[in-house]
């Protein structure tokens, strides 16, 4: 698993030389752009609060969105290496029809081992900088046919965090 950024993002976040392994890094916006409209390369995982009618409007600065994009990260890689497996070349396959309450099946994948999910997060509003951003666009870089469907939507994003301290009431 690997979250997908820019090279000014990651200089902005503080991301270390020793930690870029975990990105997969563009040098620039439009080269970034270029891909996310490629749907061989990426496709739109999930919209929030759009795609879930229970989601509650949020608003969040950039360092709760730094912590919302490792835990779906998180999520994605126990996805990847827990259940799916891909690094051993098997993993479990989900039932087709999701109502017939079937349990996972194991499925071997031909030995192929070099997949792993690349993910972006588009914080929006972009013009009001890194800060209030109030919905997110996740891509995902589609999962080959032979390894089954793709993961399930990540939890949605936390509610806004609070730096106010609590007086004894």
């Amino acid at each position: 698993m690997k979250w997908v950024q820019t090279t000014q993002v990651l200089k902005s976040d503080g991301i270390s030389d020793k930690d870029k392994g975990l990105f997969k890094e563009y040098k620039t916006d439009p080269e970034l752009q270029k891909d996310l409209g490629d749907k061989s390369k990426f496709v739109k995982w999930v919209k929030y609060p759009d795609d879930d009618p229970l989601q509650k409007q949020f608003e969040l600065d950039r360092k709760a969105q730094r912590k919302y994009e490792i835990f779906v990260g998180g999520f994605l890689h126990y996805h990847d290496i827990e259940f799916k497996r891909y690094p051993k070349g098997g993993g479990y396959e989900y039932p087709k029809d999701p109502d017939s309450h079937e349990p996972a099946k194991w499925k071997d994948y031909d030995g192929d081992r070099s997949f792993e999910h690349e993910i972006y997060f588009e914080w929006l509003p972009k013009e009001k900088g890194p800060n209030n951003k109030t919905s997110v666009k996740i891509y995902i870089n589609p999962t080959p046919e032979k390894f089954n469907s793709d993961p399930p939507p990540p939890p949605t994003p936390p509610p806004p965090e609070s730096n106010e301290v609590q007086q004894p009431g």
